[in-house]
């Protein structure tokens, strides 16, 4: 899986001289978790699925278009001291520190920093059966009942192996056509997901009915309901690398005092590949920029219509009982890259 590529630029706190002992775990467990950055999207990729117009009807654009190298070191400092916590309306929101310094932000500054939605609407679940979301405690957040989200998202089952699946769980070939995109969009960038590449989560399914009615969702919250859940797993890649680099331009410009010293700050490019790229990777990828007083997003790959989408591979390489000998192949290049 290309995430493991993120070894090459960790920072190794826990290597730092003169640090206590359980301190230096402590960062030793952090670090050996690697990043997810998140993917590019390239232009073609969201021309091909027509992504834009419905991005920009309900706020989404700029996570859409997220494009940011990435602070290492940042990322460690960020996840290893993070608190989610709640005010007094359950409303959560975070703390972290850097050195002497604590940070406080709130839902809706962090929508301006980050650049996501932040509406009334809020929903979020890591289990896969829709049905599920009936007993979830939040439920009331969900709108409309499943029943009413799977028919408006998906096409009929046909096959004999459709047919036999569980009927409160979706499938990628559940999934309409022209939502393919965005359901790939949203397991690699939100959920940073590494696993069951085939089904689809319930929270995606709601996700997906709220662009198809060009509805606003709070995703800010989401993104920090998601960052929680990985903190009290403890396994896994560590996600938003990308978005991160949005708060760490936030606090260098204004609070410069707290990024010291500077040259840890090393800023690195993207190591995974994009939505839409050739299966070979970079030999360029990983490498060291020059440090700079605010990272700026740089531009998409001058190659992005020359190579087969990854979107292509994905759909036709997701787990079938009718593969033929050469999609097993291609398959298993897939996981090999991934």
């Amino acid at each position: 899986m290309d995430y493991k590529r993120t070894k090459d630029y960790l920072p190794r706190v826990h290597h730092t001289k003169q640090i206590d002992e359980e301190l230096r775990e402590s960062y030793r467990i952090l670090e050996k978790r690697l990043f997810y950055e998140g993917r590019i999207v390239t232009p073609s990729f969201i021309a091909e699925k027509n992504m834009l117009p419905i991005f920009q009807a309900i706020g989404f654009e700029p996570f859409l278009t997220l494009n940011e190298p990435i602070c290492p070191r940042f990322v460690v400092e960020f996840y290893h001291s993070l608190e989610v916590k709640r005010n007094k309306l359950d409303i959560p929101y975070i703390e972290f520190k850097l050195g002497q310094f604590t940070f406080m932000l709130t839902l809706s500054r962090l929508s301006q920093i980050f650049k996501t939605p932040h509406a009334l609407e809020t929903f979020y679940i890591f289990e896969w059966s829709l049905n599920s979301l009936d007993d979830h405690p939040n439920n009331n957040y969900f709108g409309p009942k499943y029943d009413i989200i799977e028919k408006a998202i998906t096409t009929p089952r046909i096959t004999q192996a459709q047919l036999l699946r569980d009927p409160h769980k979706l499938y990628i070939d559940d999934i309409r056509p022209d939502l393919k995109g965005w359901e790939l969009f949203f397991k690699e960038n939100f959920f940073c997901s590494i696993d069951k590449r085939n089904k689809v989560k319930a929270c995606t399914a709601y996700m997906l009915y709220y662009l198809t009615i060009g509805r606003k969702f709070n995703f800010t919250s989401m993104i920090i309901y998601r960052i929680e859940e990985v903190i009290k797993k403890r396994k896994g890649p560590i996600p938003f690398a990308m978005i991160l680099t949005r708060l760490y331009n936030h606090i260098l410009a204004t609070n410069p005092q707290s990024i010291v010293p500077i040259a840890r700050f090393t800023i690195h490019e993207h190591v995974m590949d994009p939505l839409d790229i050739s299966r070979n990777p970079s030999t360029e990828k990983g490498k060291k920029i020059a440090s700079s007083p605010a990272i700026s997003s740089s531009s998409s790959s001058s190659n992005d219509n020359e190579a087969p989408s990854f979107l292509e591979f994905y759909d036709e390489l997701s787990d079938s009982e009718d593969l033929t000998n050469a999609q097993r192949e291609k398959r298993e290049m897939f996981n090999c890259l991934n």
